[in-house]
């Protein structure tokens, strides 16, 4: 039940740093795709890169941590992680 723009917005965090923010799943999904592509992660030593910075305590175990913060309207959602090699 939730169509319009601005009824489901919320911050998608990586580690300790907030690597979206204001995430709006039913506005324009190109925008939304735009911000998630500058998003990647580095085997070579185990970490997260943003706009080709490193972002602190982003892989822990081997696990990339990703966290859905609950923004101004209502609770986050998720529909699917795709992981890839490579770019879009």
């Amino acid at each position: 039940y939730f169509e319009k723009p601005g009824q489901r917005v919320f911050d998608i965090k990586i580690g300790d740093t907030i690597v979206i923010q204001n995430m709006d799943v039913n506005k324009n999904q190109v925008v939304n795709m735009q911000l998630i592509n500058n998003i990647y992660n580095s085997s070579k030593d185990a970490a997260v890169y943003v706009g080709g910075v490193r972002i602190p305590n982003s892989v822990k175990a081997g696990n990339v941590q990703v966290t859905f913060v609950k923004g101004k309207a209502d609770n986050p959602i998720i529909q699917a992680i795709i992981l890839y090699q490579g770019g879009v």
